[in-house]
């Protein structure tokens, strides 16, 4: 009893401290698209979200017209921000 005692004190600061290491993809602060910032969309008719790069991973599977217009033109058009991108 005193072995799992002394483990779990010796353990408990670890965690603690593992707890606080951010996940890579979420970020502390949310980059927000300047409304004159260029942003693309993938022109295949289903698309809602729009990416700040053409090198996005989910850019990447787009297989039709890639059309870069002003963050509040895909705002407009419906579109919102990529969880990746954004």
């Amino acid at each position: 009893m005193k072995r799992l005692l002394f483990a779990l004190a010796m353990l408990a600061p670890m965690a603690s401290s593992l707890a606080a290491i951010p996940h890579p993809h979420h970020h502390a602060t949310r980059t927000v698209a300047p409304a004159a910032q260029t942003v693309y969309l993938c022109e295949n008719g289903k698309s809602v979200v729009y990416h700040s790069s053409r090198d996005c991973p989910a850019m990447r599977r787009c297989t039709h017209e890639v059309r870069a217009v002003s963050v509040n033109e895909a705002k407009a058009m419906g579109h919102r921000e990529c969880m990746k991108c954004y």
